[in-house]
C-alpha cells in the first residue's frame, strides 16, 4: 500500500493545477450503486481501488457503492460465462446499479477499420440493453496502444490509426445514448509497463493511479488534498472490501454452486442433501461486503472532517 499511496502523491500536483470544471459532468447521487463493466483492464482499475476511493472522498455522505462486473476476455460482441452465470444486464439488475462505467474498444481496434462498423453495431446493442436498467453511463474510451515491444512488430502508427477511429465512434455512441465520454488517451506512461504488458495492453501500478485522476478530473469531481490522499487505511479497506466481493461473484467452483454439478455432494450439506450448504457459505461474504463498506463511510467522513477543520 505504501506504494500505492506514493503513487497517488506523486499524482497530487498534476490533478492540483488542472482547472475545475464549472460544474459536475456526471452527477452521483446519494446511495448510487456504479457498476464496472468491460475486460481485464477494467478488472485492473476495478480491484485497484483507486478510481473508487477518489469518488468517496469526493462524495463522502453519498453512501456509493461500487460493484465490479469486469471479466478478462469480455469485448462488445461477447461476454462468455459459466452455464447458469447471469449476463450482465441480469448481473446490473441484481446489485441494483444505477450507474455504469463501461471500457470497451482497445482490443476491438485490434481488427482495424474493417471492424469498425460490427463493433459499432454491437456497442451500440449492448448500451441499449445496459439503459433499460441503469439511467447514467459513462463511456472509458481507452488509450492508444502501446509501441510494440520490438522493432519486429507492426509500426506505432499503423496501430494508433485504427485506434482512432474507434475512439471517434465510442464519442459518437456516448452522445447518441446520452452518455458520458471520458478519454484516457495520454494517460498511460510508457516507462511504466513491461515490454509484455505493451504488447498485451495492460494496465498496472501508475497506468491506473493515472487513468482514476485522469478520469474524475475530466467527470468535474473536485480535487483530491493531500492530506486526505495520504490516508492509505481509506484504500486498504476499498481493496479488501473488493476482494471479497470478487471471491463472492466470482467463485472458483461456480458449477457447484448454481452451474451443471449443483446435486454433486460438494454442494450438499453432508447431514441432509435436501440443503445447499455451499449457497448458504456463500451469504456470509454479504456481511463481510457490508461491514467493510460502513468502515469506508466512516473514513470518507473522517477524512472529510479532518479536511474542513485545517480550513
Amino acid at each position: 500500500m505504501k506504494t500505492v499511496r506514493v503513487i497517488l502523491l506523486a499524482l497530487l500536483p498534476w490533478l492540483e493545477i488542472r482547472p475545475r470544471a464549472a460544474e459536475t459532468v456526471l452527477p452521483l447521487r446519494t446511495n448510487d450503486v456504479i457498476a464496472f463493466i468491460g475486460g481485464a483492464n477494467m478488472v485492473a482499475l476495478a480491484q485497484s481501488g483507486q478510481l473508487e476511493t477518489l469518488l468517496t472522498l469526493a462524495h463522502p455522505h453519498h453512501k456509493l457503492r461500487f460493484r465490479s462486473l469486469a471479466w478478462e476476455g469480455d469485448t462488445v460482441f461477447a461476454q462468455p460465462r459459466e452455464v447458469n452465470y447471469p449476463d450482465l444486464v441480469t448481473q446490473l439488475k441484481q446489485v441494483g446499479a444505477t450507474v455504469a462505467f463501461v471500457q470497451f474498444g482497445e482490443m476491438e481496434s485490434l481488427a482495424g477499420e474493417a471492424g469498425r462498423t460490427a463493433f459499432i453495431q454491437a456497442y451500440d446493442d449492448l448500451l441499449w440493453r445496459f439503459s433499460k436498467t441503469v439511467s447514467r453511463c459513462v463511456l472509458l474510451v481507452p488509450p492508444r496502444l502501446e509501441r510494440p515491444a520490438s522493432p519486429a512488430q507492426t509500426k506505432p502508427a499503423e496501430r494508433s490509426k485504427p485506434a482512432l477511429g474507434f475512439a471517434e465512434s465510442m464519442r459518437w455512441l456516448a452522445k447518441k445514448h446520452g452518455a458520458v465520454a471520458v478519454d484516457l488517451a495520454g494517460t498511460i506512461g510508457s516507462t511504466a509497463l513491461t515490454a509484455r504488458d505493451r504488447s498485451e495492453g495492460h494496465r498496472t501500478g501508475q497506468d491506473l493511479a493515472t487513468s482514476a485522476v485522469q478520469l474524475v478530473s475530466q467527470l468535474g469531481v473536485s480535487a483530491v488534498s493531500p492530506a486526505i490522499s495520504e490516508s492509505s487505511e481509506l484504500l486498504q479497506t476499498v481493496v479488501e472490501k473488493n476482494r471479497l466481493w470478487f471471491n463472492y461473484a466470482r467463485p472458483s467452483n461456480w458449477a457447484f454452486l448454481a452451474g451443471d454439478r449443483t446435486e454433486q455432494a460438494f454442494s450438499r450439506d453432508y447431514h441432509d442433501r435436501n440443503i445447499r450448504a455451499f449457497a448458504q457459505e456463500m451469504q456470509q461474504f454479504l456481511p463481510l461486503i457490508a461491514a467493510a463498506e460502513k468502515r469506508i463511510d466512516e473514513l470518507a467522513a473522517k477524512a472529510t472532517a479532518e479536511k474542513e477543520s485545517t480550513r
